[in-house]
């Protein structure tokens, strides 16, 4: 997409090529009208067919992630690689260990003392002469920088969580936390959910503005601005605490704004409908009850047992 200097999206753009292709074909599309286009690797593009769309607008909607129209990952992407190069030069070192050269000082090993020594797995070694040196066995090995690697790696997992403002669900006291601690924990990432939220909202007001605004359309061009959305967001819940919130909570607000903190309730309004439906029916259930207990069998009617039925 194609935006003006005032953020106002003048037309877009879209193509594709095939492997081992070097044309690509794609469209043009405007205000007015979509355009098709062949495209070449080179940079070179021809316009050939033009269509006039019914939109009057450019039907074109951006679902933005940021400002800077940055990837979900672009900010995290170099601590990424680091991570990757950090965690692949560890493996090298334990391949390095295992592959390491053995070396013997102090004596000659003869053509098949060598072979002996793998295959026997014992050294039997001693002095050449009396002033000779002390034999020495070992393998080579370049400096242990293990500690040095265990701290960048556990560094740039940290850097990555924070830069892009999302908790560590990994963590060992993670799942043991607290409502409050736990809502603390997640605060960066709720933020960031209701920033792409509002972001994903103007984007579907802006689409449905276009769909309702097509000329002999069955809904009203402004019907798009009673549109109502919910974003459910999939994260841990501690039903306990938010039962006896509501428990404290009685008395101090209404029933609505008290479902509203039970994350199991979708929907408080249709759950209050329901929730008097029930006492209506008990109601009504008790009354009968308490009718047939005065009354002798003689003296019920038939439609109280009726009722006692359909309330049953």
């Amino acid at each position: 997409m194609i935006i003006a200097s005032k953020k106002k999206p003048l037309f877009a753009v879209r193509y594709a090529f095939n492997d081992n292709d070097p044309t690509g074909y794609g469209q043009v599309i405007t205000a007015n009208e979509v355009i098709e286009a062949t495209f070449q690797l080179g940079g070179g593009v021809r316009f050939s067919e033009r269509n006039n769309h019914v939109y009057g607008t450019l039907p074109v909607v951006e679902l933005i992630e940021n400002e800077e129209r940055q990837g979900i990952f672009d900010s995290v992407k170099t601590l990424i690689n680091a991570l990757n190069k950090a965690a692949s030069e560890k493996a090298n070192d334990v391949d390095y260990f295992a592959d390491a050269y053995l070396k013997i000082v102090g004596v000659e090993l003869k053509e098949d003392m060598a072979t002996q020594i793998r295959e026997n797995r014992i050294f039997n070694l001693w002095k050449n002469g009396s002033d000779g040196p002390l034999p020495d066995v070992g393998f080579l090995e370049k400096p242990n920088s293990d500690t040095t690697q265990e701290n960048l790696i556990k560094l740039l997992k940290d850097s990555i969580f924070a830069v892009s403002m999302v908790a560590n669900l990994s963590e060992e006291d993670f799942g043991n936390a607290s409502g409050t601690a736990l809502a603390f924990k997640l605060q960066a990432m709720d933020n960031l959910a209701k920033m792409k939220d509002r972001k994903m909202q103007s984007a579907f007001n802006r689409l449905y503005e276009i769909v309702f605004g097509v000329p002999m359309a069955a809904v009203p061009s402004d019907g798009w601005v009673d549109i109502k959305y919910q974003f459910t967001r999939n994260v841990p819940r501690n039903i306990l605490e938010e039962a006896q919130i509501v428990s404290q909570l009685s008395g101090q607000v209404s029933n609505e704004t008290k479902l509203s903190v039970l994350s199991i309730v979708d929907n408080p309004k249709q759950e209050i409908e329901k929730m008097d439906d029930e006492e209506e029916s008990s109601s009504l259930l008790s009354r009968k009850i308490a009718q047939n207990e005065r009354f002798a069998d003689k003296d019920l009617q038939d439609d109280s047992k009726e009722v006692i039925a359909d309330a049953e």
